[in-house]
């Protein structure tokens, strides 16, 4: 399901450093609205950090924020750290109009686990207006490899309304936010990556 590549030490860490926050597209137009949305993990994944790619349905713009849980030099200072999930919540500032959250890369120790193929979780911008659009955790799949060893494989996010704790968390980091509109994309049963609940095989 998901593209499974093995990067050195050296690679990932160029990677980090070339992706780091700031270098994607980002909308300058006048009347560009704000977008609270929350990346966690369960707990028990031994994935190091992960990234969140975002596209214009026109293809005019795009963005990308990142929660690096474990990671030496760049470890995001988590907003919820609980039993079930850990976290940040990332207010982002896109051109108005519809997106889509199109692409995830995920890094666990030096295997990094792409999406195989483009998808599309829609939500719409309001010009001027801010809108939260769920909690995004990754959760992931157990086995075992040839050696008899427990391994995880196929990362995947569940996505759900957290607006409870998320908006409060956005409020502290920008005062400016007043209203917002809780419009979390209805997630197609066809949708190989992100699910509206938790399935069978996955673990806290």
């Amino acid at each position: 399901m998901n593209r499974r590549r093995f990067l050195s030490q050296a690679t990932a860490a160029s990677f980090v450093l070339m992706s780091a926050p700031g270098q994607a597209a980002s909308a300058s137009d006048a009347g560009e609205g704000k977008v609270i949305i929350s990346l966690g993990m369960i707990p028990t994944a031994n994935y190091r950090f992960v990234y969140l790619n975002f596209r214009m349905r026109s293809g005019e713009h795009h963005d990308y924020f990142s929660y690096h849980r474990d990671d030496t030099i760049f470890s995001s200072e988590r907003d919820f750290d609980d039993q079930s999930e850990n976290g940040i919540v990332k207010i982002l500032t896109l051109a108005p109009g519809e997106w889509g959250i199109v692409h995830f890369s995920a890094y666990a120790g030096v295997t990094q686990f792409d999406s195989a193929e483009e998808v599309f979780v829609p939500f719409t911008v309001i010009p001027g207006g801010t809108v939260y659009i769920g909690d995004y955790e990754m959760i992931t799949k157990w086995g075992k490899n040839w050696l008899g060893m427990k391994m995880e494989y196929d990362p995947s996010f569940v996505v759900a309304d957290k607006s409870q704790r998320d908006i409060p968390i956005a409020k502290r980091k920008d005062p400016n936010i007043a209203n917002v509109t809780v419009a979390v994309p209805a997630i197609a049963a066809t949708n190989p990556y992100f699910v509206s609940s938790r399935p069978a095989g996955s673990e806290l």
